[in-house]
């Protein structure tokens, strides 16, 4: 099943801030397991600081800040979606935007879902607030994985291979600017990128973002 899209952000702002509370509730329900293995790390380390007082505490406490580090950045991420802050367009390198939303989404389905992401090294600068494109990746990805997971409820653990690239309307540097991503569907979770490379998806999808309205568009 392949299936393409072709959108710009200004149609997904009418529906972006329901759909992204529902996002981010999907998240928050998924890391609420992690969240508390964190919390139990560090009072774990804190517990064996107090028990062996005269042990030197560098390894436990290397225990706890790792543990904090790690909710601190899932909490900051969620943060950042919930809150819809944006300032109106700007211009944003949109790779460690894509980077930081596949991350999570990765953390957030781990134990059934493995993600690969291939991205680009030179993508165009985008007109987009950065928290716009942050919203707007989480919810045709959260929306990707819950319908392939609808229809393959009983396929067990799965990979997705993300594919992403930019291109810009005109060759010397200026109009506007349409996020590619290609999202194929791989059965199993251990595949390397070359055998993904090589099979044939369970499902694919291509998406185009483009970051100007097509009103806009010359």
């Amino acid at each position: 099943m392949r299936e393409t899209a072709h959108r710009s952000f200004e149609s997904l702002v009418p529906l972006q801030e329901m759909r992204c509370e529902a996002a981010v509730g999907r998240l928050t329900r998924s890391f609420v397991h992690q969240l508390a293995n964190d919390l139990a790390m560090v009072q774990t380390a804190l517990d064996l600081i107090g028990m062996r007082p005269t042990d030197p505490p560098e390894k436990a406490l290397q225990v706890a800040q790792k543990a904090i580090d790690e909710a601190s950045w899932l909490l900051h991420r969620l943060r950042l979606i919930a809150h819809h802050e944006r300032t109106g367009p700007c211009r944003t390198d949109p790779g460690p935007v894509v980077e930081e939303v596949f991350q999570l989404v990765d953390r957030a389905h781990q134990a059934r879902l493995a993600v690969r992401l291939e991205l680009a090294p030179e993508l165009p600068v985008m007109a987009i607030h950065p928290n716009a494109l942050r919203e707007a990746l989480l919810i045709l990805l959260t929306d990707s994985i819950q319908d392939f997971q609808r229809r393959h409820a009983q396929s067990g653990g799965a990979t997705l291979r993300a594919v992403v690239s930019g291109r810009r309307a005109r060759a010397e540097g200026a109009g506007p600017v349409t996020l590619l991503l290609e999202l194929g569907f791989h059965p199993g979770r251990g595949a390397t990128r070359e055998q993904l490379a090589s099979a044939r998806p369970l499902e694919s999808r291509r998406v185009e973002l483009c970051d100007t309205p097509a009103s806009e568009q010359g």
